[in-house]
């Protein structure tokens, strides 16, 4: 994402749920210099938090109720909100719900109704693409599978 951000203009984020994750997994060589691949990265907070000081428990925990995917979700929408004017590009690695069994019984839709529609990208032939289909994903209750 680095070429996004010095090249493009963009400012970029890259977060997963869990501090070990795809990017960071022990022994695997993931990203050693998150600075240079990221303009914001959730990694260090998700270390700090882990942190067993005292008073970093008592700040971080207090009056939360808080699963790994809410911080990644508020920690995108502070991301979004922080650059009103400027083109943003994120990788979001959510797989907490996916592994836990909280969807197992579920239907579960995410849906969007078009693409970009106006710039260069929506005359590409790609983007015509993205424009004329929307996008629908389902999961349905194991059972059903």
């Amino acid at each position: 994402m680095d070429w996004l951000s010095y090249l493009m203009g963009y400012v970029t984020l890259m977060a997963e749920d869990w501090d070990k994750g795809v990017f960071n997994w022990p022994g695997c060589s993931g990203f050693q210099k998150h600075r240079e691949v990221t303009t914001h990265y959730m990694r260090p907070f998700q270390l700090r938090q882990k942190d067993k000081t005292k008073a970093m428990r008592e700040t971080m925990n207090k009056d939360h109720c808080f699963e790994a995917h809410l911080y990644l979700n508020e920690y995108l929408e502070k991301f979004i909100r922080a650059y009103p004017d400027s083109p943003k590009a994120s990788l979001i690695w959510a797989s907490d719900l996916i592994v836990k069994t909280q969807f197992d019984n579920s239907f579960v839709f995410f849906m969007g109704d078009h693409g970009l529609r106006f710039g260069w990208y929506s005359k590409d032939p790609v983007g015509q693409r993205d424009v004329n289909n929307p996008m629908l994903m389902i999961s349905v209750p194991r059972w059903l599978r």
